[in-house]
Formats: C-alpha cells, structure tokens, sequence
C-alpha cells in the first residue's frame, strides 16, 4: 500500500467525524474566555496569619488585585506581605523566599522555599503555626487541596523537627484555633 492511501486512510475518520485538534467551540461574544494569565481583577482572599503570641490563627478577609496569575499565588503574595491588623503578624521570616514558581499538580501546590524558611526557631516563630498559616490559607482556595513544602526544590523531613513535611500537608492533618 502506497504512503500517501496509508494517510489518507488514518485521517479519514478525524475529519469525517468532525474531529480536529483545535478547540471545539471558539469563543463568541457572550462567552467567557479562559486565559493561561488572566487578566488583572478583584478577588477575595482569606488569609490565615499567626497571632503576636503565636498560639492561634487569625484569619483576614481580604481583597485585592489579581496580577494576570492565579489565585493561589496572589493569596500567597498577600500571605508573605503580612497582615493589615495590628493582633496578627507574617507567618515567614524576611528572608524566606520562593526560589522557584509555585506549581499546582491534580490539586497540590509545590512551593520551593529558600533555606531560610528554616529559620524558624531562631526567630522565636514555630513551625508549626507557620506550616498552618500556609496551608489553611492555600486551600481556602478551590483548586489547591494540599501543599508541598520544599526547600530549595527538595523534599525534607521537617523544617524545625515537629511537623513532617516530607508528603503533602493538608488541613486534616492539623486542628488550629481560628480567631
């Protein structure tokens, strides 16, 4: 058999049945439009920030400005920005930073931290409340279900020795009190 019956013949049930690779509908005024970066909007946010005596949560309704990306990552920049009432304080030390862009996979976000998210005791501040405020906050929203948490793009065991942080933390994994 000739190569080019041999295509015609594969090809022929994709464009006899209407099936092509392209999306099915394209949009049309009225419809919605979904973005890879949407565009900048106003969203809501709850966000979970350690009590000045870091015992509790407290939790801050916010809105804010989504910058074309998505929720988790505007509610984690609002999260490392610090709290806007004075009985709460940021859950991350200053120099904890994402050294890698967050990635959400079938429901868990990875964030890859730089080590000095470890830093956590000297600073008085437990990991455990820490860990809480991250992922009490994170899946506030729809999509996220579970986060990991990695230190310069690997998994460890723990941060501070109480909190096994070696799987992905979900919120049944802690009980906070929530003011």
């Amino acid at each position: 058999m000739s190569p080019a019956i041999l295509v015609l013949l594969l090809t022929a049930p994709f464009s006899i049945g209407g099936c092509s690779f392209l999306p099915e509908k394209v949009p049309r005024p009225g419809m919605t439009a979904i973005y890879a970066n949407p565009p900048d909007t106003k969203v809501k946010v709850a966000l979970y920030f350690p009590d000045r005596g870091w015992q509790y949560l407290v939790r801050e309704d916010r809105e804010t400005v989504r910058k074309g990306e998505p929720v988790y990552l505007t509610a984690l920049r609002e999260l490392m920005a610090g709290p806007a009432g004075s009985n709460a304080v940021a859950p991350l030390s200053p120099g904890a930073t994402l050294v890698a862009e967050p990635v959400l996979s079938r429901g868990t976000l990875f964030l890859s931290f730089s080590s000095d998210i470890m830093r956590l005791q000297e600073s008085g501040r437990t990991e455990r409340i820490v860990l809480e405020s991250l992922v009490y906050t994170l899946t506030d929203i729809k999509e996220v279900t579970a986060v990991q948490v990695l230190i310069d793009g690997r998994r460890l065991d723990t941060l501070g020795g109480t909190v096994n942080i070696s799987r992905p933390l979900t919120r049944a994994q802690f009980s906070p009190q929530i003011k």
